[in-house]
């Protein structure tokens, strides 16, 4: 706790009258002025080590140490991200002897930015090419019905794992540009729990779980006993003119589901 001036005075008097004991001044200072807050021994140390050091009972001021930065400095916080774009300011501050303050303020002052890593779905040589015909079977339906993608069932199932997945806050890449810093990921060859929704127009259809892995038999099952209650408030007219989408998934084309 912070004494005030005539706290900390009466304590030195006390401590003097008990031959600088701390424990037996805290006990006379307590029955001297009971009304008062009570220092307990620890306080009586630091206030004699303190009045000792300054020859006064009044707190030391701090002077704040302003970074060192210069045109050296800055070099070296330079030349350390790029070296290794991932390091963190942390790591860099140990590295250089500087506080991290500084090396914030130099990457902040030479327009060095922290971007984050982004996840991309993991692709295949062939998934190019499937793409483009994807888009110019999509263009010309458009040609014949302008409205054509609010009659597409869009959907898509995402995978929660139990084995850990990537901490986005901790994984950056400084520099003065964006770089597109991205890492490929393929979340549906995991053990998993597996959400299934859809988009069909305006309308939101699911979402429906999966226990366990996705694989043929399950999904199949889902199309035979499930999505039609989930299609249930689709009006008839709309499910007369709708296209089913599915992606790349080995589930999505298995034998048993093809032919259902």
């Amino acid at each position: 706790m912070k004494l005030t001036k005539e706290e900390s005075t009466n304590m030195i008097y006390i401590l003097g009258e008990c031959f600088k004991n701390c424990l037996l001044a805290s006990r006379v200072y307590r029955e001297r002025f009971p009304g008062r807050r009570h220092p307990n021994a620890r306080s009586f140390q630091r206030l004699m080590d303190r009045f000792d050091r300054n020859g006064t009972v009044r707190y030391e001021k701090h002077e704040r140490i302003k970074p060192v930065i210069n045109e050296q400095n800055e070099f070296n916080v330079l030349a350390s991200v790029v070296e290794d774009p991932h390091r963190s300011t942390a790591d860099i501050s140990d590295m250089l002897t500087l506080t991290q303050t500084s090396v914030k303020r130099i990457l902040r002052k030479n327009k060095f930015h922290p971007y984050r890593l982004q996840l991309s779905q993991a692709l295949n040589e062939q998934d190019f090419e499937n793409r483009i015909n994807f888009c110019n079977w999509g263009l010309a339906r458009i040609q014949e019905q302008a409205r054509f993608f609010n009659s597409v069932l869009f959907t898509d199932e995402a995978s929660f794992h139990n084995n850990g997945n990537v901490n986005r806050h901790n994984l950056h890449y400084y520099n003065d540009a964006n770089p597109h810093f991205l890492r490929t990921v393929d979340p549906q060859h995991r053990w998993c729990l597996n959400v299934w929704g859809g988009i069909l127009g305006v309308h939101i259809i699911g979402p429906h779980f999966f226990d366990g892995h996705l694989n043929g038999n399950i999904f199949q099952d889902f199309l035979n006993e499930d999505l039609d209650n989930l299609l249930e408030n689709i009006p008839l007219g709309e499910l007369r003119r709708m296209w089913f989408q599915l992606d790349g998934t080995p589930a999505h084309f298995s034998i048993r589901v093809l032919s259902t």
